[in-house]
């Protein structure tokens, strides 16, 4: 709960302004110890300590103080003009914490006060109602100027905190992704060596054997061994295809991450949802920047979710290419969707439209043919912002 209080500097000058103005008014008046009792009693509560229980002690001495100067003038015939020292007390009750209900009820029970003190409406009663009046609604208001301020400068440090806390968290975020990312990286590379030991190291196996079995076929049967010599250089040729294939996809360094990193999501998914996942990609591809690998490797996770929660597909083709200084991301699948299906964007897709939009690329989506949906995410390969 915020405490509404007036700033330490503006309460100072408030206190010192009113009791310059309460002394001078003393001064002023005609010298009676009952004028410098009341500016005695105006000072302490001009001075009185914030953390006072306040409101009790200025509803007390409003109301004594209106009950003083009735008795002062009805019973010990004082001037009329005496009822001027009520009015200051409305300026206190306005500048209290209390309820606006409850100040006002105390105001209107002195404005009665100085009506019976200035024996009806007359010239004089007019100018003292007014000015109790309006010294309760001027000091109201300059409370709740400040009050509003002070508002304001705590709702902006709360924004600027949530600010600072929701880039801390961005950070982490694209940290995270990128352990992700670095991950499914490694998982993909993992999965190219069982296919290189499984695939590669079985042709070599084979090779071996026959290798093995030409050597005792030589001296005796040269021409059944010469008949095996083009089986043999197959089976070697698609080792070497093998073992190319997984070269181009597999690189030692993190310069193709972004690229690794889908086809290993790609691939995570076809293993662990069992849908068929096609992953395309250019011949070249170049490096992508770090913000740029990430929007991309978000984008298709989102999409993939989408595939499997919503679209009921059984193939997805993923198609990454390079074109004209663009990086291009597909996501097609032959889902429920079609040509007259109402597509609702969810936030997940909405927040990726404007990571792409503020990259300076953009991403839409639609129908595909003869059915399913289809993504596509377009970011420059040198990084725009866009203002």
């Amino acid at each position: 709960m915020i405490d509404m209080k007036l700033d330490d500097n503006r309460r100072l000058k408030s206190r010192v302004g009113w009791t310059i103005f309460f002394l001078l008014y003393g001064v002023a008046s005609t010298p009676q110890p009952l004028i410098w009792l009341y500016v005695s009693v105006y000072l302490a509560l001009v001075w009185m300590p914030v953390n006072w229980p306040g409101q009790h002690i200025i509803v007390a001495a409003s109301l004594a103080g209106a009950a003083g100067v009735l008795v002062a003038i009805k019973v010990f015939g004082l001037p009329s003009d005496s009822a001027a020292l009520i009015v200051p007390f409305s300026g206190f009750l306005a500048g209290s914490r209390m309820p606006l209900r409850r100040s006002a009820i105390i105001t209107g029970a002195l404005v009665g006060a100085v009506l019976f003190a200035t024996q009806g409406v007359n010239p004089v009663f007019w100018g003292y109602m007014l000015s109790t009046v309006g010294i309760f609604f001027g000091v109201r208001g300059a409370r709740l100027r400040s009050e509003a301020t002070i508002l304001d400068k705590v709702r902006l440090q709360e924004l600027q905190a949530a600010h600072a806390e929701l880039q801390q968290t961005h950070e982490e975020l694209l940290q995270t992704t990128v352990l992700a990312m670095q991950s499914t990286a490694m998982a993909e590379r993992a999965h190219i060596a069982r296919d290189i030991h499984d695939g590669v190291g079985h042709h070599l196996t084979s090779l071996i054997v026959q290798l093995q079995a030409l050597q005792f076929m030589l001296p005796d049967n040269p021409e059944a061994a010469a008949s095996r010599l083009p089986e043999m250089l197959t089976v070697a040729r698609q080792a070497v295809t093998d073992v190319r294939h997984a070269v181009r996809q597999w690189t030692e360094d993190d310069t193709q991450l972004g690229l690794s990193a889908l086809r290993g999501l790609t691939d995570q998914v076809a293993r662990s949802a069992g849908i068929a996942c096609e992953f395309r990609e250019s011949e070249h591809v170049t490096q992508w920047s770090k913000e740029a690998s990430v929007t991309l490797y978000r984008i298709l996770q989102e999409s993939l979710t989408n595939v499997l929660r919503h679209s009921g597909a059984k193939n997805v083709i993923v198609d990454v290419a390079e074109t004209q200084g663009w990086i291009v991301l597909t996501v097609s699948d032959d889902g429920s969707c079609t040509a007259d299906t109402v597509l609702t964007p969810g936030f997940g897709l909405k927040h990726m439209q404007e990571r792409c939009r503020a990259m300076g690329g953009e991403l839409t989506y639609g129908p595909g043919e003869p059915r399913g949906l289809t993504v596509s995410a377009r970011l420059p390969l040198a990084k725009e912002a866009v203002s």
